[in-house]
C-alpha cells in the first residue's frame, strides 16, 4: 500500500501555460469533510502559466483561515495565515464522533511559508509557526491517546476509563522549518 497520506501528484503543471481563467467563488455556508465552514471566498486568476490564489478565505466557528498562493509551473509559493478567535470545539467538531467528549474554547495564530507543486511538497516545505491556546475544556480520551499524550501519568486513569480529560488551560507553540514541526512549548 501507499506509505504517504498527502497527495504527491502536482497540482501546478505545465498545462497551466495553455489556460486562462478568472474565477471567483463565494459561499455563505460550506461543509468540508463534515466541518461547517462559513463566509468562504476563493479568487483565482490564471494567465500565461502564472496562477494566483488571493485570497482563499473561510471561517471555522469564530475563527478564520486565510491562504494566498502564487504559482508558476516551476516554483509555486504561498503564504498561509491562520487566526482563530474563541472557537467552540464542540461546534467545530460536532459532526465527528471521535470528538463527542471534546469541548473548550480555542484561539490560535500562525503563519507558514510554502513552496511546491503538490500538497505534499507544499506542506513538506513549510516554514513558520503556530501558537494555540485552549481554556476551560476537556478532550475525548481517544483524541488524547491518538495525539500521543497518554504517556503522562496524570492521564492514565482517565484514559483507562475512556472518560473526557478535563483541561483548565493548554498552550502550544509549534515551530516549523523545512516541513518538520517541533513543539517548543506544550
Amino acid at each position: 500500500g501507499r506509505r504517504f497520506i498527502l497527495p504527491s501528484e502536482p497540482v501546478v503543471t505545465s498545462a497551466w501555460q495553455q489556460l486562462s481563467a478568472d474565477i471567483q467563488y463565494r459561499g455563505a455556508s460550506v461543509r468540508a469533510a463534515n466541518i461547517p465552514l462559513s463566509d468562504m471566498m476563493v479568487d483565482f486568476v490564471l494567465a500565461d502559466g502564472h496562477g494566483h490564489f488571493d485570497p482563499v478565505r473561510f471561517g471555522v466557528g469564530d475563527g478564520r483561515v486565510d491562504f494566498n498562493l502564487d504559482s508558476t509551473p516551476d516554483t509555486p509559493t504561498g503564504t498561509m495565515q491562520l487566526e482563530v478567535r474563541s472557537v467552540d470545539l464542540q461546534k467545530a467538531l460536532g459532526d465527528w464522533s471521535l470528538a463527542d467528549g471534546s469541548v473548550g474554547t480555542v484561539g490560535a495564530q500562525g503563519k507558514l511559508w510554502l513552496t511546491g507543486a503538490s500538497v505534499a511538497e507544499l506542506l513538506g516545505s513549510a516554514d513558520g509557526g503556530l501558537v494555540m491556546l485552549m481554556t476551560e475544556g476537556r478532550l475525548d480520551a481517544l483524541l488524547v491517546e491518538l495525539a500521543g499524550l497518554d504517556v503522562a501519568q496524570v492521564f492514565s486513569s482517565w484514559i483507562s476509563n475512556r472518560e473526557a480529560i478535563p483541561i483548565r488551560c493548554s498552550y502550544v507553540d509549534l515551530q516549523t522549518r523545512g516541513g518538520i514541526a517541533n513543539i517548543d512549548t506544550l
